[in-house]
């Protein structure tokens, strides 16, 4: 299932071209966006943002669960900060600052050795069988 996914995965990624100007604009925009939400808070301020921010801070505040998302929450925020300075760094410098390997392509690298194991081996029953 790997395998298959990561097939696709890379088909995706080598068909799109990159486009410096495109990451720039979009960066630019959501920035400009942001800010002008920061100085106007009352547009943001909708029946389903203050929904979604009720249901989240309730699931916040239960003991076991609130702490499971804030250690997650910790986690995925890091890695979101990594990838937005990799993002910086790589539109400056045009080279990102670290290199990430996918760990779907390194496991798609298999031996072709017959004695590897394999999840879908056919296994023979050596057992005799019953003639009663």
């Amino acid at each position: 299932m790997m395998q298959r996914f990561s097939g696709v995965l890379r088909g995706v990624l080598t068909n799109t071209k990159f486009s410096r100007m495109g990451e720039i604009i979009v960066f630019s925009s959501a920035l400009a966006f942001y800010v002008f939400l920061f100085f106007f808070p009352t547009i943001a301020k909708n029946p389903i943002a203050l929904w979604f921010y009720e249901n989240v801070v309730a699931l916040e505040k239960t003991p076991l669960i609130g702490f499971i998302f804030k250690i997650v929450g910790f986690f995925f925020l890091l890695g979101i900060l990594m990838k937005i300075f990799n993002g910086i760094m790589f539109l400056i410098s045009g080279k990102p600052f670290v290199q990430v390997n996918s760990s779907f392509s390194a496991g798609s690298k298999k031996k072709n050795d017959d004695n590897s194991f394999d999840d879908y081996e056919e296994v023979k029953n050596e057992l005799p069988e019953d003639k009663s």
